[in-house]
C-alpha cells in the first residue's frame, strides 16, 4: 500500500513537472477542431441569414438548425440560444408575408372579377 501510494506521488510529480507533448498535443487539435467546426457553423449563419433576405424562409431555418448542431457540438450556448431566436423570428416573418401575399391575392382577385371582360376576351376564353 505504502508503494502504491509512493507510485502515485512520483507520476503526479512527474506530471506537474515534465508537460506531457502527447498531451499537449491532443488538446491543440482539439482546438484546431472546434475552431473548424466553430468557423463552418458561421459559414452557415451567414448563409441562412441571406436565405433570409431572399424570403426562402424554410430553407434558411433548415440551415440554422444545421448550424445550432455544429455549436452544440462545441459547447457554444450563447450561439445556440442566438440561434433559436432567430429561428423564432423567421417563423414569425414567414406567417407575416404569408398573410400579406394572402391579402394581395384576394385583392387582385376582387379586382378580376369588378371587370367586365371584353366579348373577344370570351371567345378567347373557350377556345
Amino acid at each position: 500500500m505504502v508503494n502504491r501510494d509512493g507510485e502515485r506521488e512520483n507520476n503526479l510529480d512527474f506530471n506537474e513537472n515534465d508537460p506531457d507533448p502527447t498531451k499537449e498535443a491532443f488538446f491543440s487539435d482539439m482546438g484546431d477542431i472546434e475552431n473548424e467546426i466553430a468557423s463552418e457553423a458561421l459559414d452557415l449563419v451567414k448563409h441562412a441569414l441571406s436565405l433570409v433576405e431572399s424570403q426562402f424562409y424554410d430553407d434558411s431555418i433548415e440551415i440554422f438548425r444545421q448550424a445550432i448542431g455544429l455549436y452544440t457540438q462545441i459547447n457554444k450556448d450563447s450561439e445556440v440560444e442566438m440561434i433559436n431566436g432567430k429561428i423564432s423570428e423567421i417563423y414569425l416573418l414567414r406567417e407575416e408575408n404569408f398573410k400579406k401575399r394572402e391579402l394581395e391575392t384576394e385583392d387582385v382577385f376582387e379586382n378580376i372579377q369588378g371587370e367586365i371582360i371584353p366579348e373577344q376576351d370570351e371567345e378567347n376564353l373557350y377556345n
